[in-house]
């Protein structure tokens, strides 16, 4: 398991071959400065980060990036990524 930020960046690199770039940045740099100030580095602490940005204001935002959240985790735990050996946010 690497830190966060590095599994981020991975994930970022592989929606945005998908995505058209410009539609995923506003909402990947809002979810980067999200997880920056937040006390969890590690992926192996996502459900934990989860409870962290519902808890944070504005509400709208914070479900936004739950969403988000929960995509990264998505991704994370197939078995072909295996960054996370379960989803801890399913």
């Amino acid at each position: 398991m690497g830190t966060l930020i590095t599994d981020l960046d991975c994930w970022y690199a592989e929606k945005s071959a998908v995505v058209q770039p410009q539609t995923m940045d506003t909402t990947y740099r809002q979810f980067r400065h999200w997880v920056d100030a937040s006390p969890f580095q590690e992926t192996s602490e996502c459900r934990s980060l989860l409870v962290w940005m519902l808890q944070r204001e504005p509400r709208k935002a914070s479900i936004k990036m739950a969403k988000v959240l929960k995509s990264f985790c998505s991704w994370a735990s197939t078995p072909d990524v295996a960054r996370l050996k379960v989803n801890p946010v399913a």
